[in-house]
This record gives structure tokens, C-alpha cells and sequence, in this order.
């Protein structure tokens, strides 16, 4: 539950700042078509996306190093229950989707926004030198489909659903306490 706490300031504080930062005069990929076959289309990118970035996943498990990575990842995060794992994605990938690719992108351009994207992404030891890249990787993917579409929302869910899977994954690698299920 601490890591629920100290995600929500986090990124509670990351989506205030993306807030402020795009009523500064970037522009807004936030807003989307009025009409429903617009949001649909929307979401429809994003699952593509996810589902792309999810196939990279599944290679990268494929590996030792990937393994290692996520085996690490769970040490580190511990069990996650279900509401846990969807409050992290969703936050995560609503917060950083703002900031990155709706406040930053617009100023700074996608090749700057996916390597800080893939710098805030470093971890404490070097195995995680393949999520940073992972995640430059995915930040190209997510900025490329923010120009592409020119809304925000495809980034957001394809966020949303990469991480959602990715957590549980981790989720069911993490050592377990004697009575927890």
C-alpha cells in the first residue's frame, strides 16, 4: 500500500505539472474529435500500439537478460494485488502521457521526449539498462502515434494497457509470504 501512496503524489504531481505546463501554450493533443467514432479510433490505435509494444515484451521475456529484469523488478515492488497493478498503470500511463507526450513533445520534439522518456526509466543497478532502452523504444512508439493522430488519448490507453500487463507479470514473479495467495 506504500507504493500506492508514493505513486499517487508522484504521479499526481507529474499530471499537475503536464496540466500547468500545457495551459502555457503547448499545443494540446489532449482534445479529441467530438463525435464517439472518434474516441473509438482513438482507443482502437491505442490497442494496436499496445499490442505492438506488448509483442517486444514478450521477445524481451524470452531472454535471460529479460527475465533477470522482471524477476528483479519483482523483488523490488514485491506482490502487487489486482487494484494495485490497475492503479499503477492507469496512473502511470495517464501521468506520464500528459507530461511526455503532451506538454514535452510539442516543445521539444519526439526524438528529445522519447530519450528523457527512456532517461526518467533508469533503475538502480544495471539491469535495468534494458528497460531504459525498452522504454526509449516506447517512447518513439507513443510519441510517433501522438503525431500520427494528433490527440493524445491512442498514447494514454496504449500506456494504460502496456503497463497493466506488464505489472501483473511482474506481479505473478514476485516472491511470495508465507499465508499470502
Amino acid at each position: 500500500m506504500q507504493l500506492v501512496t508514493v505513486a499517487a503524489v508522484l504521479y499526481g504531481a507529474m499530471g499537475l505539472l503536464a496540466a500547468w505546463l500545457m495551459s502555457r501554450g503547448a499545443a494540446n493533443p489532449i482534445v479529441l474529435e467530438a463525435t464517439l467514432g472518434g474516441v473509438g479510433r482513438a482507443v482502437l490505435y491505442g490497442v494496436g500500439a499496445a499490442g505492438a509494444i506488448l509483442v517486444g515484451t514478450e521477445i524481451l521475456l524470452r531472454t535471460t537478460v529479460g527475465r533477470r529484469l522482471r524477476d528483479t523488478m519483482a523483488e523490488t515492488l514485491g506482490p502487487l494485488r489486482f487494484p494495485e497493478v490497475a492503479f499503477l498503470a492507469i496512473a502511470s500511463g495517464f501521468a506520464e502521457e500528459m507530461l511526455f507526450r503532451g506538454a514535452l513533445q510539442p516543445r521539444f520534439g519526439l526524438v528529445a521526449t522519447s530519450l528523457v522518456f527512456g532517461l526518467v526509466h533508469v533503475g538502480p543497478t544495471r539491469v535495468y539498462a534494458v528497460w531504459t532502452a525498452f522504454a526509449v523504444v516506447a517512447g518513439f512508439v507513443l510519441g510517433g502515434l501522438t503525431a500520427w493522430t494528433g490527440v493524445l488519448l491512442p498514447a494514454i490507453v496504449a500506456h494504460v494497457l502496456v503497463n497493466l500487463v506488464n505489472l501483473q507479470r511482474i506481479a505473478a514473479a514476485a516472491p511470495r509470504t508465507e499465508g499470502e495467495s
